[in-house]
């Protein structure tokens, strides 16, 4: 099965804003830098999610206690990328792990819009060493336009299952249902969205 158009759209689609988080990247005159970011437990959801877990790989080789390659295969396509961890890490082969994987990920658009987003100060409690005003995300995809819009028209919350999958019936977010309605017209399920994909390619 090939790495579609369809397939790509999916993957590099922004993330729910619950799932981002942010950490601080340079702190003067009590502000910090927010630099968002996604965790790795993240990407491996969306892999599954979009690409299923049976449809792609990763590897991993070890430069040193704390630099790791990842290489990681989507439907045949290998990309890689280098992860790193500090040296004050308390499991440093783990954080470059992690970190090598959302590097590689990023090379198949996942979570790249991130790198462009707004960087913003924030009031910060240096010796909490955490945000006093909650970063927010700036900047808004087309995407997160539409889906925000359909929510407020709807009165519902984007993780609430408001629908259900046209083909099998299981219960589907509403985040899910908009996105299945741009591009199959009707709301599928990820499982019965792949299969759509799957039958366009063997007809």
């Amino acid at each position: 099965m090939a790495l579609t158009k369809e397939l790509k759209e999916k993957l590099i689609s922004p993330f729910d804003t619950s799932e981002i988080k942010f950490k601080p990247t340079a702190i003067k005159d009590g502000k910090a830098l927010a630099l968002p970011y996604i965790d790795a437990r993240t990407v491996l959801d969306r892999l599954d999610e979009i690409i299923g877990s049976e449809n792609w790989q990763d590897e991993y080789d070890v430069v040193s206690s704390n630099q790791v390659i990842c290489k990681l295969t989507i439907h045949g396509t290998t990309k890689s990328d280098a992860g790193e961890a500090s040296t004050e890490d308390k499991e440093p082969l783990k954080s470059a792990v992690s970190d090598a994987l959302k590097r590689a990920a990023v090379k198949f658009g996942i979570g790249r819009y991130l790198y462009r987003s707004p960087k913003v100060w924030y009031r910060f409690d240096d010796k909490k060493g955490e945000f006093i005003d909650k970063p927010i995300l700036k900047g808004k995809s087309d995407e997160d336009h539409l889906i925000k819009t359909e929510n407020r028209n709807n009165n519902v919350n984007a993780h609430t299952a408001i629908s259900e999958c046209a083909v099998c019936r299981d219960k589907i977010t509403n985040r899910v249902a908009i996105f299945s309605k741009k591009y199959y017209q009707k709301p599928l399920c990820m499982k019965c969205q792949n299969l759509a994909i799957k039958e366009l390619e063997d007809s």
